[in-house]
C-alpha cells in the first residue's frame, strides 16, 4: 500500500503539471516521467512545494564560509585548497536549513550547483538591500556624529541586529533616532533598572518626554511612543505558561530595544526565557552591547538566536566550532565543558552581516575627551527627603543673614547622603568598563566612600588620599600606571586631583561632587595629558530631583573655568562665585529662594 503526506501527494501533483524554470525540479519531473519506479524523498517533495514558484534569483555575491564547509566542498569537488570564500552566481530555491544556489568555488572554476548549509555561511541570500535615506537637518539641535549615522543606518537596514558599540560611543542615541526613522509606533525598551531614567532623558532630547513612559510593578502600564521597561520585571508583563495576558503583545510593540543585551546570553535565566519568547513576535529587535561576548563566545550564542542568526541554529555545532567544546567526565557521568573559544577569526567573519563593531580608536572624528552624565533614579528617596527637611527646619531658623559657607557645613549631609547611595551605580559603570579591558579611575570627596570602593575591588586597586605621603602617592601612582593586574585607581578628589598623572585610565566616573568648578577641571585631567592616545572618557552618574543634579548643571554652566590659567583670572574669586550660585541653587529647588 502507497502511504504518501500531504506534502509528497502536492509534489507529486506539481510536478505532473510544472512550467518553470527551476532546473532541479525540472530534473526531478523528468525522472518522474521518465521512470516507472521513481519516489520522491521527504526532502525533494518539501523542497519541490517551498520552491515551485520561487524565481531563480540573481546573487554574484563572494560569501565566506566555515572551515567545515572549506573542508567539505575540498573532498567533494576534489579541490586542491579549501576555499575559505565562494561566489554565489545565483539563488535557484531554498529550504529550512539550506540555500539551493550556482556557485564558483574558485576563480577559474565552472560553475556548480550546490546545496549550502545555512549555519555554514556568513551571509542571508534571501535578504535585500535596503537604500536609506535620512534627513538628518531635522536633529541639527543635537547632531550625531559621522560613524553613529552609520549605525542608525545599519540599524534602519536589518530588522534584527546587534549594535556593538564600546561604552560612551552613544548607542543609545543611535537606536532612538533610528527608533524615530524607522516608522515604528510602539517601542520598548528593555535595559537594568538603574538606566530607565537616563532613557527617558535622552529620549526628550528628540521627542516629546510626555510620550514616554517608564514602566513599573506597581503602577498600571498605559503604553506611550517610547516604553522603558527594566530586565527584571519582564515576567510581570509576559506570562511564560499564558502568553495570552501578555502586555506586551496586548500593547502591540512593533519594536523592541535591548540595551546592555549581554544580559541574555544566560539560556536558563528567567529574563532571558522572557525577552526570548516575546522577541519572535515584533518586526524588529535591536541589541545595544559594548560587550556582545564579556567571557566566551558561548556568550554571544543566545544574541545570534535573537537575531535569527542560521549559526543559532544549531547549538552543538556551535559550541564545537567555537568554544572548544569537550566532553570530559564527572564522577560517573559525562558533561560538555564550552568555557573554551575556537575559530574566533571565523566566528568574526560569520557575525559581521549581524554586528557593528566600534571602538573609540575606530573613530576618527571622536573628541579626544568626552563628558557623560549618567542619570539614575534614588532608591532611598525617604531618607533623602527626611534630610532635606532637616536642612529647611534648620535653615528657616537661621533666617536670612548666613554666610555660603555655613550653609555648605549644614548641606553636607545631604551631600554624604547622595555620595552613599551612589556607590553602587558608580561601580556598575566601573565594571562595565572593565568588562572592556579599559582602566577605570574613581573620584569622590568622601574617605568612608573611598574605602567602600577599595574594599569592593580589593587587590585589583590602590587609592590616594589626602593622609598619604608623597612616597606613598608615588607607589600608588607607578601601581596603576605599570601593574596589569591593577585596574582600578580610587582617590580623593581633592588629593588625587592635581600632581599626579594616570595616563592608563581609559575611564575616570566622579561619584560625588565638589563644589569648586577648577577642582573638578584639573581632576578630569589626570589621564587626559599630552601625548595620549586613547580617547578618555569621564562619567558624571547623577540622581535625578536631588541637589546632585543642581550642583553638576551649576558646574556645567561654568565651563569657562577651562580659561583660568590662560587668562589669569583669580581662581578663589571664581570658586567663590560657583559657590554661591551652587547654594542659591540648591535652596530655590528645596523652595527656599525667599531666603537668597
Amino acid at each position: 500500500m502507497d502511504i504518501r503526506s500531504l506534502t509528497e501527494v502536492q509534489a507529486y501533483e506539481i510536478l505532473k503539471h510544472y512550467l518553470g524554470e527551476n532546473s532541479y525540479i525540472l530534473y526531478l519531473k523528468k525522472q518522474y516521467i521518465t521512470d516507472n519506479n521513481f519516489k520522491l524523498t521527504k526532502q525533494q517533495a518539501t523542497y519541490i512545494t517551498q520552491n515551485k514558484d520561487f524565481k531563480e534569483r540573481q546573487i554574484n555575491k563572494i560569501v565566506e564560509i566555515s572551515n567545515y564547509l572549506g573542508d567539505q566542498l575540498k573532498s567533494q569537488h576534489e579541490l586542491n585548497h579549501k576555499p575559505e570564500r565562494i561566489l554565489v552566481e545565483s539563488l535557484m530555491g531554498t529550504t529550512e536549513k539550506t540555500f539551493h544556489v550556482k556557485v564558483k568555488l574558485h576563480k577559474n572554476d565552472i560553475t556548480k550547483t550546490i546545496w549550502l548549509p545555512k549555519s555554514q555561511i556568513s551571509e542571508d541570500l534571501l535578504k535585500k538591500e535596503v537604500e536609506i535615506d535620512v534627513d538628518w537637518s531635522k536633529y541639527d539641535h543635537r547632531p550625531p556624529m559621522e560613524y553613529q549615522k552609520e549605525g542608525i543606518v545599519r540599524l534602519l537596514q536589518n530588522d534584527r541586529y546587534i549594535l556593538a558599540f564600546t561604552m560612551g560611543l552613544g548607542k543609545t542615541l543611535v537606536s532612538i533616532l533610528a527608533a524615530l526613522e524607522s516608522g515604528a509606533e510602539r517601542i520598548l525598551v528593555v535595559c537594568p533598572a538603574s538606566l530607565k531614567l537616563n532613557w527617558k532623558k535622552e529620549i526628550a532630547h528628540y521627542w516629546d518626554i510626555n510620550d514616554v513612559a517608564i514602566v513599573d510593578s506597581k503602577s498600571e502600564w498605559i503604553p506611550k511612543k517610547f516604553n522603558i521597561i527594566n530586565y527584571d520585571i519582564l515576567h510581570k508583563y509576559h506570562d511564560l505558561k499564558d502568553p495570552k495576558k501578555s502586555k506586551i503583545i496586548e500593547h502591540k510593540i512593533d519594536l523592541v530595544i535591548a540595551d546592555e543585551a549581554h544580559f541574555l546570553k544566560e539560556k536558563s535565566a528567567r529574563r532571558t526565557k522572557t525577552f526570548n519568547a516575546f522577541a519572535r513576535i515584533p518586526q524588529r529587535v535591536w541589541l545595544l552591547t559594548g560587550t556582545p561576548i564579556t567571557n566566551k563566545p558561548l556568550d554571544l550564542f543566545n544574541l545570534l538566536s535573537i537575531c535569527n542568526h542560521p549559526l543559532a541554529n544549531d547549538w552543538m555545532m556551535y559550541a564545537k566550532t567555537y568554544c572548544n567544546a569537550k566532553r570530559i567526565r564527572i564522577r560517573n557521568r559525562f558533561i560538555w565543558n564550552m568555557s573554551g573559544s575556537s575559530n574566533l577569526d571565523e566566528l568574526h567573519r560569520r557575525t559581521k552581516n549581524v554586528m557593528f563593531r566600534k571602538k573609540k580608536e575606530d573613530v576618527l572624528d571622536l573628541p579626544k575627551k568626552m563628558i557623560i552624565p549618567l542619570y539614575f533614579e534614588l532608591n532611598d528617596k525617604k531618607g533623602y527627603h527626611s534630610a532635606v527637611k532637616e536642612y529647611i527646619e534648620w535653615r528657616k531658623e537661621q533666617g536670612k543673614n548666613i554666610s555660603p559657607n555655613n550653609k555648605l557645613v549644614q548641606l553636607s549631609v545631604l551631600r554624604r547622603f547622595v555620595a552613599e547611595n551612589k556607590v553602587e551605580s558608580s561601580i556598575e559603570i566601573a565594571n562595565k568598563a572593565l568588562e572592556e579591558d579599559k582602566k577605570v579611575i574613581i573620584f569622590t570627596n568622601y574617605t568612608g566612600i573611598l574605602q567602600k570602593f577599595v574594599d569592593y575591588y580589593k587587590d585589583s586597586c590602590v587609592y590616594l588620599d589626602g593622609s598619604m605621603n608623597s612616597k606613598q602617592r608615588q607607589q600608588a601612582v607607578d601601581s596603576f600606571q605599570e601593574d596589569p593586574n591593577i585596574k582600578v585607581f580610587v582617590g580623593n578628589i581633592v588629593a588625587a586631583g592635581t600632581g599626579i598623572t594616570l595616563t592608563r585610565g581609559q575611564v575616570s566616573i566622579f561619584n560625588d561632587l565638589h563644589f569648586t568648578p577648577a577642582i573638578h577641571m584639573q581632576a578630569e585631567d589626570r589621564n587626559h595629558r599630552y601625548g595620549v592616545e586613547q580617547d578618555i572618557t569621564i562619567y558624571y552618574p547623577l540622581f535625578e530631583d536631588t541637589v546632585d543634579t543642581t550642583v553638576y548643571n551649576v558646574l556645567n554652566k561654568k565651563k569657562h573655568i577651562i580659561d583660568l590659567a590662560i587668562e589669569g583670572i583669580n581662581v578663589e574669586e571664581e570658586n567663590s562665585s560657583a559657590l554661591s550660585e551652587i547654594i542659591n541653587d540648591i535652596e530655590r529647588d528645596l523652595g527656599l529662594n525667599i531666603y537668597n
